[in-house]
């Protein structure tokens, strides 16, 4: 992922100062600002123009909350020898996660046409670089209380996620990908315009998960059994989608 990121910047870079070079439009450079309502990620970006193209980047910011809450009740009724007794139990477990991503992305616009009209329509092309930062929290609680023949005992415990599951929730939640389209804009002014976009959007995540054990049990000379295992796992998801959103579009 960094080295495509690298690659994808360089690349931004290079052809930014190209054209700078050849068309001279270094004093009409704007800065750029745009919105894209129900874009979900990517729905806003800061930029620059410079010539047909206009690199851009975002950061995007998800909250997600998890509350998961397991209730157990037992009751129990014994009689022996005439003597009889009752007992209850309850007990309730409650596992609360949150997670903050941090999704910053990078990109850029071809105008293909009209790039250099204050007014009308122009079209472009356009490609997005992302990736997801989480940060991941948890803790699980317990309550618990007895009740045998009239007498009750409780008790109340709580726990934070040890520190291999939150590894494990990040890198499940630890994407990257990218997105190319095209859309078109039309200029009302020379600060503002209204456009669409239409492009296809590409999701990346793998997950390694490695372990290993040993044991051993019996009496050496009679009967002893040891082991030793390792494990590797390793887990690839890629989500294809398209996508169409409206774009507004100022320019300063």
């Amino acid at each position: 992922m960094r080295r495509g990121l690298c690659i994808f910047v360089l690349a931004v870079l290079f052809l930014y100062g190209s054209d700078l070079g050849t068309t001279q439009c270094f004093a009409q450079s704007k800065f750029a600002f745009g919105v894209k309502p129900g874009m979900g990620i990517q729905n806003s970006y800061f930029g620059f123009t410079a010539g047909r193209f206009l690199p851009y980047a975002g950061l995007d910011l998800l909250w997600m909350t998890v509350n998961f809450k397991e209730t157990d009740y037992r009751s129990s009724y014994d009689e022996h020898y005439g003597q009889t007794s009752t007992s209850t139990y309850w007990e309730e477990r409650t596992t609360k996660g949150k997670a903050i991503l941090l999704i910053p992305h990078f990109g850029s616009k071809f105008y293909v046409y009209g790039s250099e009209a204050s007014e009308g329509l122009r079209t472009y092309l356009n490609g997005d670089l992302y990736f997801s930062i989480p940060s991941v929290s948890g803790e699980e609680e317990e309550s618990w209380r007895y009740t045998s023949d009239g007498l009750t005992e409780s008790g109340h415990s709580s726990e934070k996620m040890d520190k291999e599951t939150e590894e494990l929730v990040e890198d499940v939640l630890s994407f990257w990908g990218f997105n190319l389209g095209f859309g078109t804009e039309y200029m009302f002014s020379e600060h503002f315009s209204i456009g669409g976009e239409y492009g296809f959007r590409l999701f990346f995540n793998k997950i390694k998960m490695h372990g290993e054990d040993s044991g051993s049990y019996g009496e050496p000379g009679y009967y002893y059994h040891s082991y030793q295992e390792k494990w590797d796992d390793e887990l690839s998801l890629t989500l294809k989608m398209n996508y169409a959103v409206v774009a507004l579009n100022f320019y300063f």
